[in-house]
């Protein structure tokens, strides 16, 4: 596609470029992915429904503490993969978490092969994934980092879209049929969500005066009959052995969200993209209308066209999901891939001009000067990434809150002996009962307590301060060992009781 000599890569080179993006991608993506303790609500209800999933086999109804779960509704392809890794490696973070992970890898390979094989421009989708992969929206709680549904569907987005360009290029039968498999896909993990990109894809066809070129294929209308199979299968069955199911993703998936503000999660019109600039793509998002300019003012047609997908994209998915009435920060993760693309082709093109520049060359062979260039470009961000990722910690407002998840840690790995406790906690306790579970799995005598059946003689593991009070009101209590806030008591009696317990 480019005149420059640089850019032409030979087959042992591309392999060479791949091998070095890999490597860079390892450690923003999957260092240390395991060390922080489960996040609360949506990590943790998914790591429940793959547990009880691990084992007793719930396979096409989600299940939460024995039960079909009615509150987390969106279809289980998620829960499967990690239900499938905790198989492999055992129940934990790791299982948990590595599909999101894959799922982050998998979508910056997407962009690579995009741009190397339907552009040519491999070097430009090597900036792709690094731009991904140093967006701190996309590697982060809630995306790459956590077992949640976003990253995954960023991927099937991802890849269901840059599929369909294809298809629209080329009309391939196999393009085709991979468009609605993935699209299908995208549904089977995160519900409606999965059709978000349907809007810009309808608007690059008609911008670009396609849509007759497309739909005149029989196997896009094929292709559609195996995706509304796919959907139609999970649904329809689910509703089979779990009645009243339908009606719940109707009240909560298809209207609910959209069109009220769920559990407090408002917004202006704005939230979204003041959410972009301001932290979650600070460090590029100034290069994405640039990438988008000069991307449709290029030479070559697929990349105008390709850079029109570009725009289609970001605004009607910006549109679907500002429009919505409940905002949540994580909703936008399925942008930063396209956002990322059109950052590249900016950089990409400056590149080229630069390395046209005979002065330039004089300084530095034309073989070494495009990877300097890079290393100048993207050494600061993906710094400030690995240093989000090597160590990750708490933020300092949830420190204390997650201070318990880190003590049960400790306690799996057999750093802290829970043989005989009970965790006494009021509130929603997935993130942390989930750590219960495997212990009991492995032979401690640990269990979920309630506060108001306690006994003389019971031994309890208490965090919460008004826990820790309500016991004190009505029992004497012996402190065993303390860790921050956490405390480890012998209820010794009850204050109105003289009788005092003592060690059998």
């Amino acid at each position: 596609m480019t005149t420059n000599s640089v850019f032409q890569l030979k087959r042992n080179q591309h392999y060479l470029l791949l091998l070095l993006l890999l490597g860079l991608l390892y450690f923003p993506l999957f260092h240390h992915i395991a060390q922080l303790p489960l996040r609360i609500w949506d990590e943790a209800r998914l790591a429940h429904n793959a547990y009880e999933m691990y084992k007793e086999g719930h396979v096409l109804v989600p299940h939460f503490e024995g039960k079909p779960d009615m509150w987390n509704l969106k279809p289980p392809f998620l829960v499967w993969m990690q239900a499938a890794f905790m198989h492999m490696l055992g129940p934990g973070e790791l299982a948990v978490r590595l599909p999101s992970a894959l799922a982050g890898l998998l979508t910056c390979l997407i962009l690579f092969f995009f741009f190397e094989r339907r552009l040519s421009m491999p070097w430009a989708g090597f900036m792709a994934a690094i731009v991904l992969v140093t967006t701190q929206g996309f590697v982060h709680q809630h995306a790459t980092r956590t077992g949640d549904y976003d990253a995954m569907i960023a991927f099937w987005l991802t890849l269901s879209s840059l599929v369909f360009f294809s298809a629209a290029e080329t009309g391939k039968k196999s393009h085709l049929y991979t468009f609605w498999i993935a699209l299908g896909m995208g549904v089977l993990t995160k519900s409606i969500v999965g059709l978000f990109m349907l809007p810009a894809l309808a608007a690059y066809l008609l911008w670009f005066r396609k849509w007759k070129s497309f739909w005149k294929h029989r196997h896009a209308w094929y292709g559609m009959l195996v995706f509304i199979g796919m959907v139609a299968a999970y649904y329809l069955g689910r509703e089979a052995v779990n009645p009243g199911y339908l009606q719940a993703v109707w009240d909560n998936e298809l209207g609910g969200r959209y069109s009220k503000v769920v559990e407090a999660h408002h917004g202006d019109f704005w939230f979204y993209l003041t959410d972009v600039i301001r932290h979650d793509f600070q460090a590029w998002y100034l290069l994405f209308p640039a990438g988008l300019a000069f991307g449709l003012a290029a030479r070559q047609p697929v990349i105008r066209r390709f850079s029109g997908f570009l725009l289609c994209t970001v605004v009607c998915f910006f549109l679907v999901i500002s429009t919505a009435k409940t905002k949540i920060e994580w909703y936008n993760v399925p942008l930063y891939p396209f956002l990322a693309a059109g950052v590249a082709i900016f950089l990409y093109m400056i590149a080229e001009v630069l390395l046209s520049i005979r002065e330039w060359q004089k300084l530095l062979i034309p073989a070494i000067l495009l990877p300097v260039v890079l290393f100048l470009v993207f050494t600061r961000p993906y710094a400030a990434m690995i240093d989000k990722t090597y160590m990750p910690e708490e933020y300092p407002h949830e420190v204390v809150f997650y201070r318990i998840g880190h003590y049960l840690q400790d306690a799996r790995d057999g750093k802290v002996d829970l043989n005989g406790f009970a965790l006494i906690q009021v509130d929603y306790a997935a993130h942390n009962s989930f750590y219960i579970n495997i212990m009991r799995d492995d032979g401690v005598d640990v269990r979920m307590g309630d506060y108001t059946q306690l006994q003389p003689g019971d031994k309890v593991v208490v965090f919460q301060d008004h826990v820790k009070n309500h016991v004190m009101e009505r029992f004497e209590v012996e402190t065993l060992d303390t860790w921050y806030e956490v405390q480890k008591w012998r209820i010794v009696r009850r204050l109105q009781d003289e009788t005092v317990i003592t060690d059998q």
